[in-house]
């Protein structure tokens, strides 16, 4: 499947060497330490937590600081195992998250993101994620791309829908979720 059709982005380094995608109203750049309290006040909000898996509630400023710091590891190694997590800004205000864990042995990797709730419905998650199956098709030359969302969640269903991903299949009580099991939606791109 060729890339879907996106908003203009553009790729280019920061002086770490670290990726920086530019979309019309998103740059999506390295996390910083100083983005612990945007992370923290964002990613703190029940409604994230309840539609993502691994951010914890409360989420307090210690897991933000603890987070961000384990992304200096990640950058050192993404040429290869294109592992990496990007802020996602708009007007210089971190807005939520996107990245990618990847399986660079296998030619694929699986996108996660979040954003904070304030921003939810402005077509910011579509915005970032396409910029960012632009990215692992023209830079890391991927084969798949994965996502996963709990079923029920349509609206994270309908943004991966939008970067050309189709549905694959239903986990059924694939997580436990706030004592719950739940069932997750698979979707992919596979790109000639």
């Amino acid at each position: 499947m060729p890339v879907p059709t996106s908003p203009p982005s553009s790729l280019s380094h920061d002086p770490q060497g670290r990726p920086v995608l530019t979309t019309p109203r998103l740059v999506l750049s390295a996390m910083e330490p100083t983005d612990a309290a945007a992370v923290a006040s964002l990613a703190g909000d029940k409604r994230v937590h309840d539609t993502t898996l691994l951010i914890p509630y409360p989420y307090e400023l210690r897991h933000a600081t603890e987070w961000i710091a384990t992304h200096a590891a990640q950058w050192q190694r993404w040429r290869t195992d294109w592992t990496m997590n990007w802020a996602i800004r708009r007007e210089g205000s971190l807005i939520g998250a996107i990245g990618l864990v990847g399986a660079a042995h296998h030619k694929r990797a699986e996108l996660g993101y979040w954003i904070g709730v304030p921003f939810w419905g402005k077509g910011y998650a579509s915005e970032a994620a396409l910029a960012v199956v632009a990215f692992a098709h023209d830079a890391l030359k991927a084969k798949r791309l994965e996502s996963g969302v709990f079923v029920g969640n349509e609206a994270s269903r309908r943004v991966l829908q939008k970067c050309g991903m189709t549905d694959e299949c239903i986990r059924r009580a694939r997580y436990l979720k706030n004592g719950v099991h739940v069932d997750e939606h698979v979707l992919s791109v596979v790109f000639d």
